[in-house]
């Protein structure tokens, strides 16, 4: 089972407010299980996707009831019960911790293990990392008479990560979710799915500055060539004391990886999964990363560039650490608003920085 956070933990310690959270994650393992390709977590077999929906809907009704203390019998209509300021603010409630709950495993399916470690807290937790230094001692032949060699020291430095909120607003399903109309599975997903697209592109932006960055001309390869790509990862496993693997674009790797599919290895363990296949060439493993649909990018997409491939070494120490802090929300009350709708809005707390003592070789193809 994927990491819990601590507000997930606790929401989960009665057992209505368990089950909901085990439902969640089991309807979101089966959901990356089914959509992502490369991607193979277990799940509960025995009841369809949709099947599972309508039970955690039940599950959410149930649970808000007991938590708001107001039922839908109090009301007069489901409008009335769905906008009232208690009802209103724990349904968001128990949706952040539903969201929260789907989080990590969803992160785990991406591939950004090999970028990033990630850590998680809650609310004013300090995120702290420790910038070891990974390379070997120097041993030097001495002479006889000699007391001391050079001098040596294995630095560290201790990194906080800075954080900012990011968040969405949506209009408010609960009055469809309590008829049966909509599905909070659903919709915590895709709110889920589009918190995750955030973390991705925050990641791969860095790495691709972090990356452009490096000056190391016996870490950099300007022209692709089988044989001198092996020198470059030889040596970057050298320096790192560790062996490297093969990061890029699918596309990039297409230039390198042969086309034979039963080259490719499907990745089955739920705590090293990836957004697709993990291949072999020339003894070293290659993780093809996809892309992300963004507006902002020319052509309409984010993922690592199609013209470079990487080599980073797999070592517990990652070259990208990446905040994930607590989860706010807050749910209007209609009258508030000129449009007479409830808006939800769910803030995350997020930062990346950087983890420079990695070397990394950069080959421009």
């Amino acid at each position: 089972m994927a990491k819990r956070f601590n507000t997930v933990a606790k929401f989960a310690q009665t057992e209505n407010g368990n089950k909901l959270v085990t439902m969640m994650e089991d309807y979101a393992s089966q959901y990356v299980s089914e959509k992502v390709e490369g991607v193979k977590l277990s799940y509960d077999t025995k009841y369809t996707m949709a099947e599972k929906a309508k039970k955690i809907n039940d599950a959410y009704i149930a649970e808000l009831a007991r938590r708001s203390k107001y039922s839908r019998e109090d009301f007069d209509t489901v409008e009335d019960y769905a906008n009232f300021g208690a009802v209103a603010q724990m349904g968001a409630q128990i949706q952040k911790a539903m969201l929260d709950a789907v989080t990590p495993i969803l992160i785990n399916a991406t591939g950004l293990s090999m970028l990033a470690e990630f850590h998680y807290g809650g609310y004013g937790d300090v995120f702290e990392f420790e910038d070891k230094d990974n390379s070997v001692y120097e041993v030097s032949r001495m002479g006889r008479r000699q007391k001391h060699t050079k001098t040596q020291e294995r630095k560290k430095n201790n990194k906080t990560i800075s954080t900012e909120f990011y968040g969405l607003s949506t209009y408010s399903t609960l009055p469809q979710i309590l008829l049966g109309d909509a599905m909070i599975a659903e919709d915590t997903m895709l709110m889920a799915l589009s918190m995750n697209k955030k973390i991705y592109t925050l990641v791969l932006n860095k790495f691709v500055s972090a990356v452009n960055a490096i000056t190391d001309t016996k870490m950099i390869m300007t022209g692709y060539t089988e044989k001198g790509f092996l020198q470059k990862l030889r040596y970057g496993s050298a320096k790192n004391g560790a062996k490297m693997a093969i990061v890029g674009d699918n596309v990039a790797l297409k230039d390198i990886l042969p086309a034979d599919a039963r080259t490719r290895i499907l990745l089955q363990d739920e705590y090293n999964t990836t957004l697709g296949y993990m291949s072999s060439w020339n003894g070293y493993n290659a993780l093809g990363f996809d892309v992300v649909a963004d507006d902002d990018q020319a052509s309409g997409v984010l993922g690592l560039p199609i013209n470079r491939v990487y080599g980073l070494p797999v070592t517990g120490s990652k070259l990208i650490h990446v905040a994930i802090g607590t989860t706010m929300s807050n749910a209007d009350d209609p009258m508030d608003n000129d449009n007479l709708v409830a808006i939800n809005t769910f803030r995350k707390e997020l930062g990346v920085e950087l983890c420079t003592n990695l070397k990394v070789v950069r080959v421009d193809l």
